[in-house]
């Protein structure tokens, strides 16, 4: 069964990523973390190119951020009559954007830690050091602004 996998990979960690969301309030399904999470690092695994690891990386993010942020969009359904035919487009701007930094990470994540007990051991590093990357190159801007 896991021979086929690859085939729908990009649909997979898309599922993976909506399916990780339910570990977030108001559901607290903290276990659904493990399945989605262990999918995600499955397939980083089997990937051969960083555009594989990108995909990968870029559909969980988009299914994480899209379900996810959906409580952004719900500011919208105030005035509904006047803003509720935008609460799709928020929940798929938010995944759009939003999954190319995972896409990022987990192509730094890939290629950073090569052996997957140290990946398994440090978690998420590489997202955690494109955050940092991205961190120094925006603070300098950030402190002349006075922001």
């Amino acid at each position: 069964m896991l021979n086929k996998l690859p085939a729908y990979r990009k649909t997979i960690c898309l599922t993976a990523g909506l399916l990780g969301v339910a570990a977030l309030p108001p559901y607290y399904v903290f276990p659904v973390l493990f399945v989605s999470f262990g999918l995600l690092l499955y397939f980083m695994d089997k990937s051969a190119t960083p555009k594989q690891a990108f995909a990968c990386g870029y559909w969980f993010g988009f299914g994480w951020f899209a379900c996810g942020f959906s409580w952004v969009g719900n500011a919208l359904l105030i005035d509904a009559a006047a803003f509720g035919w935008l609460y799709p487009l928020t929940l798929l701007a938010a995944g759009a954007f939003f999954g190319l930094f995972a896409g990022i990470g987990l192509v730094f994540q890939k290629y950073l830690c090569p052996l997957a007990g140290f990946r398994l051991f440090l978690g998420n590093s590489g997202m955690d050091t494109q955050f940092h990357l991205y961190r120094l190159s925006v603070e300098p801007a950030r402190f002349c602004s006075r922001f």
